[in-house]
């Protein structure tokens, strides 16, 4: 009975903590939403009119227009990976990629520590 609280705890602490990490990822992905719309609406309304009302150099305002493009997209990938880390990787079963002689080493020493609790 008192393996199965433990093992209902476990369960219930890895729902929480996997809840947890994907909202985090929705605000992650919500804030970069929100900021990038606001980025672009800087860049359509106030920058295009800032731009034109100066006369400056063509390649600094190339050097501008890719600066204020870079933040979506550099943060866009940065989201997609964490997408990746929480859907995809954190819970994988990396155990797959041990070497067999790993693998029996391991299962030695747990075998090891299970016998001298025996005792």
């Amino acid at each position: 009975m008192e393996t199965t609280s433990i093992e209902n705890n476990h369960k219930l602490a890895y729902a929480k903590q996997r809840v947890l990490e994907i909202k985090n990822f929705y605000k992650h992905l919500g804030t970069f939403l929100k900021l990038n719309f606001l980025v672009l609406l800087f860049k359509i309304q106030v920058f295009n009119r800032f731009i034109g009302d100066m006369d400056l150099d063509a390649k600094f305002v190339y050097w501008l227009e890719w600066n204020i493009y870079s933040i979506p997209i550099i943060w866009g990938v940065v989201v997609a990976f964490h997408a990746l880390y929480v859907y995809v990787l954190k819970y994988k079963d990396w155990s797959v990629f041990k070497p067999k002689f790993l693998k029996n080493w391991e299962q030695e020493r747990i075998n090891e520590i299970l016998g001298r609790n025996d005792h």
